[in-house]
């Protein structure tokens, strides 16, 4: 029962380390673009 409750964990732990690094990519997109954006109003 223990293990079994162990497994879902990690898998849920392994979910939420995949999510993190979706929200970190799409954050730098939206920073890459905002800079982008500005740079070419500075132009």
């Amino acid at each position: 029962m223990l293990e079994e409750n162990l497994y879902s964990w990690s898998t849920v732990r392994m979910y939420y380390c995949i999510l993190d690094i979706l929200l970190l990519f799409f954050n730098l997109c939206l920073f890459a673009q905002r800079c982008s954006v500005t740079v070419n109003v500075m132009k």
